[in-house]
């Protein structure tokens, strides 16, 4: 698995040579995240058109020693735009970093304040889960801004 992560951050490192995809701060779309311990991270929406010729995707993936996160943040209400929207970016990155040869451990992680309907929630899964039918190795999780990812 660690060789597998390495491999996974080199190559990343070796596309993307801008330090605004690399450094930023935890506030994501106005919601803030909690983490620690990661490897690399990267924002997606801002790099994604320069740097692997994506129009769009999640807003960023946080590498850690054992898992991939694939991150979307929502302040406000999640409603149902979103979750029309939403796993279309989540599949973006995830065909991405599956693309680039990493078999590991995806979790689809979506940042929310508070959902205007519980539907909205259902979409989502239901949005992905022809991902989650062929792949055992992805995970959706919903959490509150400010709650931690790892």
């Amino acid at each position: 698995m660690a060789n597998e992560i390495d491999k996974l951050i080199k190559t990343l490192k070796s596309k993307i040579n801008d330090n605004d995809c690399v450094n930023f701060k935890l506030h994501i779309d106005c919601c803030r995240i909690k983490i620690s311990r990661y490897l690399l991270k990267i924002r997606f929406d801002k790099c994604a058109d320069r740097f692997f010729g994506k129009n769009g995707g999640c807003n960023c993936i946080f590498i850690f020693s054992d898992k991939v996160c694939i991150v979307e943040c929502t302040t406000g209400e999640f409603g149902s735009l979103d979750a029309k929207r939403k796993p279309k970016q989540i599949k973006e990155c995830y065909d991405l970093i599956r693309s680039l040869g990493y078999k590991g451990l995806i979790v689809a992680v979506f940042y929310y304040e508070h959902f205007g309907k519980k539907i909205s929630k259902e979409r989502i899964e239901l949005e992905l889960k022809d991902i989650k039918k062929r792949d055992r190795g992805f995970i959706i999780r919903f959490k509150k801004c400010g709650e931690s990812l790892s």
